[in-house]
């Protein structure tokens, strides 16, 4: 039982990544191209006309799909070569990057040094103190509701 269910898993092709997916669609791309003009040339010497912008639904019936010319052989492109500069990982990166604090606005960096605090503080909005602390924000918010019933 189980040799049967590997067997219908493994009927699955692997899904492949987005820039293999890519290059596979692209070489399908170029072979039909290539029978493409190679039919065509076939309905020239035959004497059948038509435009280049239509598009028929099949190959002519003595067209020889097998007879199409090979495929050139070309040699591959190189491996890129990974950059020795470069960094490979976001933390080497910002590593790099010149620190941009001060750059920022003095209240900014206020209230940043305020949320860095251990000690929570209380925030000013709009006329309002808001708390820091989740706890004491949640302390607050019920505390102040009234009931219909007070």
């Amino acid at each position: 039982m189980q040799s049967v269910l590997h067997k219908l898993f493994c009927r699955c092709p692997p899904k492949l990544e987005n820039h293999r997916l890519h290059r596979k669609l692209e070489f399908k791309n170029r072979l039909r191209k290539l029978v493409n003009v190679q039919h065509a040339a076939f309905l020239k010497n035959e004497g059948i006309e038509t435009s280049p912008d239509e598009q028929l639904p099949r190959y002519h019936p003595d067209f020889d799909l097998d007879a199409v010319d090979d495929i050139i052989p070309a040699k591959l492109p190189e491996m890129p070569k990974s950059d020795v500069g470069q960094s490979e990982t976001m933390r080497e990166y910002l590593k790099t990057v010149p620190d941009s604090s001060d750059t920022l606005p003095d209240k900014i960096k206020m209230v940043i040094k305020e949320l860095r605090s251990p000690e929570k503080k209380v925030a000013v909005v709009a006329d309002k103190c808001i708390p820091l602390s989740p706890k004491k924000y949640v302390e607050t918010k019920n505390t102040s509701k009234s009931s219909l019933l007070e």
